[in-house]
């Protein structure tokens, strides 16, 4: 909670001017306070979703008074909105209510280990909720991402031991 409301508050992180909120960071705040205030947490994710591109890719950072992303910084950051699914199925796990997000962007491809783990374990859960809001056919291509995420880590990102 102190981390979500007060977070880089020295900085005119609430304020919008500075460098602004980041993507990644938001989104990982979601999930220590979800379960206490889930109407915030709700609105929060409305407000991040609402800063994507419609391929499901973001700005590494955003004003939160416009919806700007910080051009200086840029975008390209893959595992920014898999973080978003991750407090968006945080969310739903709590709540049991289901909205719409985008999800994971143009198939697979990440930048580490890590982030193709990432993917894997969010993008089984944006399948799940793309299924919960009748998304089938997204649902599908969700799954065979993370499907062929998984073939690859196992070739290139696993030495077998």
């Amino acid at each position: 909670m102190v981390t979500f409301n007060m977070s880089r508050s020295a900085s005119y992180f609430e304020s919008g001017t500075g460098r602004g909120m980041g993507f990644r960071d938001s989104c990982q705040y979601l999930l220590g306070f979800v379960h206490l205030i889930p109407d915030r947490a709700r609105q929060r994710i409305l407000d991040i979703a609402a800063t994507q591109f419609e391929d499901g890719s973001a700005y590494h950072q955003y004003q939160p008074l416009t919806k700007k992303g910080n051009a200086d910084i840029g975008s390209g950051f893959n595992d920014d909105p898999l973080w978003l699914i991750a407090g968006t199925a945080a969310y739903i796990k709590e709540t049991g209510e289901s909205f719409q997000t985008f999800g994971p962007s143009e198939g697979p491809v990440a930048e580490s280990v890590f982030i193709a783990g990432m993917f894997v374990k969010y993008g089984r859960d944006y399948a799940a909720i793309c299924r919960l809001a009748g998304s089938t056919d997204e649902a599908d291509r969700a799954d065979q991402a993370v499907e062929a995420m998984t073939r690859t880590v196992l070739d290139a990102g696993w030495d077998g031991g």
